[in-house]
């Protein structure tokens, strides 16, 4: 088979590669996307609102899931945004998943941060907020039945310490799965900006866990009851 003809083989098939692509995982699989690449930096970034903001949200009815949502799977509006400024403004559309209407986001962020800011919503002179402050921005959370979303989709995994605490308490596979489930994650203690993996501490009937958000698994790496030494793997 001459070159131009194995060649033109080879572009059909890469042609063909990239439309199962985009027709199954959307352009959210291409981590190498403009659009993703912002996306992805401001949701592993530590987002920052004001008091202004807040009330700008909530005048728009939009939640906290509603914003991590469209970090998620939101449209870049590249034409809207400004990305030649310092800090760079991006314009993010996306679904309030109460009733599937849509609003935009503006974000301000620069790369070598480790905080974007969310600066309003286009359209927010509608809202009675003057007034507010715009000094002292709060860090968001995400909410806590999304993080917990996230333990379940991945496999859960337990540290060979953690399994020495497990033992020590006479704790089982399933009743530690249950607390990374149902129990109430403590954000002030909890690090979700961690590299290279999200930590969170999650407390349940007495006992204190930590729990890392690797890529694939949910990890379990110490299981407490706090002011207890009585075993003999808790340093």
């Amino acid at each position: 088979m001459r070159f131009f003809q194995r060649l033109k083989y080879y572009g059909i098939g890469l042609g063909i590669g990239l439309v199962v692509t985009f027709v199954f995982f959307g352009n959210r699989g291409c981590g190498w996307l403009p659009q993703n690449r912002v996306l992805e930096h401001i949701a592993q970034s530590a987002i920052l609102r004001s008091d202004s903001v807040e009330c700008i949200l909530s005048c728009y009815k939009i939640t906290d899931e509603d914003i991590y949502q469209t970090l998620n799977d939101g449209d870049v509006m590249f034409s809207e945004s400004n990305t030649q400024s310092d800090p760079k403004v991006y314009i993010v559309e996306g679904k309030r998943k109460s009733d599937q209407s849509s609003f935009k986001l503006v974000f301000k962020y620069r790369e070598r941060d480790t905080a974007s800011v969310i600066d309003g919503v286009v359209g927010s002179e509608k809202c009675a907020c003057n007034g507010l402050s715009d000094e002292n921005p709060n860090i968001m959370h995400m909410p806590e039945n999304m993080v917990k979303g996230m333990f379940a989709h991945r496999s859960i995994s337990i540290t060979e310490t953690g399994k020495c605490m497990m033992d020590c308490y006479k704790l089982n596979d399933q009743q530690l799965t249950e607390m990374v489930l149902n129990g109430k994650i403590n954000y002030d203690r909890s690090t979700p900006l961690s590299k290279p993996d999200p930590r969170y501490v999650v407390e349940k009937d007495g006992y204190e866990l930590s729990v890392e958000l690797a890529e694939k698994k949910t990890r379990i790496t110490r299981v407490i009851i706090p002011g207890d030494t009585t075993c003999h793997c808790i340093k």
